[in-house]
């Protein structure tokens, strides 16, 4: 746990993600269409349209499309439920984020074992250099032993 707290200290950060799309903003203006109605108006069953739609003889003066209620309540559902997914996007996405570094610094974290275990090991930790060590410790012994029987004699 220590590892992965210094590495997210040395950590680089991951390149950032794209924005997301912003909400849709108002209606794009379109050319203007002869007769078309200046606004939404409900319209209710055994109700008479609003008299400032229809002319003298009872005739609608613009004209519109007539959608059922229960298409733009799903119309409504789809999007609330795009919404829910956007938001379940973000945060799989935060979470990503999240495993993607912990999963960076624990591959930095075995480059360096990697790295240290490759190297070579100090000088007095080598196999030759303790043998050659260890025959320079039997030269001297084997050294001082003749020179203090040769002068112990005297």
């Amino acid at each position: 746990m220590l590892i992965v707290a210094l590495g997210l200290a040395w950590a680089e950060p991951l390149p950032a993600l794209p924005p997301l799309p912003g909400p849709p903003g108002p209606r794009p203006a379109h050319e203007e269409v002869e007769g078309d109605c200046p606004e939404a108006v409900p319209v209710r069953a055994g109700e008479r349209p609003p008299s400032a739609l229809l002319d003298d003889d009872g005739r609608w003066t613009c004209s519109a499309v007539l959608v059922p209620v229960g298409d733009v309540l799903h119309r409504e559902e789809l999007i609330a439920h795009g919404e829910a997914w956007e938001a379940y996007g973000l945060g799989v996405a935060a979470r990503w984020r999240a495993d993607t570094q912990v999963q960076a610094l624990q591959l930095e974290a075995a480059y360096r074992e990697i790295d240290r275990l490759a190297a070579p090991p100090p000088l007095l930790d080598r196999p030759s250099t303790i043998r050659a060590l260890s025959d320079v410790k039997v030269a001297a012994v084997i050294g001082l032993a003749v020179y203090v029987a040769t002068q112990g004699g005297q």
